[in-house]
């Protein structure tokens, strides 16, 4: 497992993911970037491999949760990101958590 920063520790469980979503997903996000892969690699490109660790570690831990509790902890942290629907977060998380696994196999 990897260490939270000491700088995010102040938000709780979950912090990378939570950075994650705000940095990238905030209300003027979708003027930057037009789909999620976009997004995605311009986070990797800015990413050490002990963020993308930690992010791919808590993508796991929210993975294993609930798809009530995907929706929610999505539409509680990323302001641009809003699925009407539970599964449609759920849908989103299982996209994101295969890329992170893609890259990471690749840097491996």
């Amino acid at each position: 497992m990897h260490p939270e920063p000491e700088y995010l520790r102040a938000i709780g469980d979950m912090t990378a993911l939570k950075d994650f979503l705000g940095g990238w997903y905030h209300q003027d996000a979708w003027n930057e970037y037009r789909i999620d892969e976009e997004r995605w690699r311009a986070f990797q490109q800015s990413a050490s491999a002990e963020e993308l660790a930690r992010l791919r570690e808590q993508v796991e831990r929210l993975a294993a949760r609930s798809t009530d509790e995907v929706h929610h902890f999505i539409q509680t942290n990323a302001d641009a990101l809003y699925f009407e629907e539970p599964q449609m977060s759920r849908d989103w998380l299982e996209d994101f958590r295969s890329w992170l696994r893609e890259i990471h196999e690749t840097r491996t």
